[in-house]
């Protein structure tokens, strides 16, 4: 198992190596193809168990704490970075 994930670590490290040498639109490019496809693998994942114990047994205000801010976080960074990137994609290159 740690081989592989060796492997794997290996593998991302040549692909951001490789990456050095695109211009940074094309970063975006990929970094937007790789939050679509990290989005549709997370919102196709089941439901955690636990996430369902803490639905049932949860009290209004002890939510709304730093764990709750966390969540939110959690939930809400790719899509804020997908805003932003498209936002930098859309935008024309100044010319130098």
């Amino acid at each position: 198992m740690a081989k592989r994930a060796f492997d794997f670590i290996c593998a991302a490290l040549g692909l951001a190596l490789l990456m050095l040498a695109l211009p940074r639109r094309a970063c975006a490019a990929v970094l937007l193809l790789a939050l679509a496809w990290h989005l549709a693998l997370l919102n196709q994942a089941p439901t955690s168990a636990y996430f369902a114990q803490t639905l049932q047994i949860w009290e209004q205000g002890r939510f709304i704490r730093f764990y709750g801010l966390g969540q939110w976080l959690g939930w809400l960074w790719p899509y804020a970075t997908l805003l932003y990137v498209l936002l930098r994609v859309s935008r024309r290159e100044a010319q130098t």
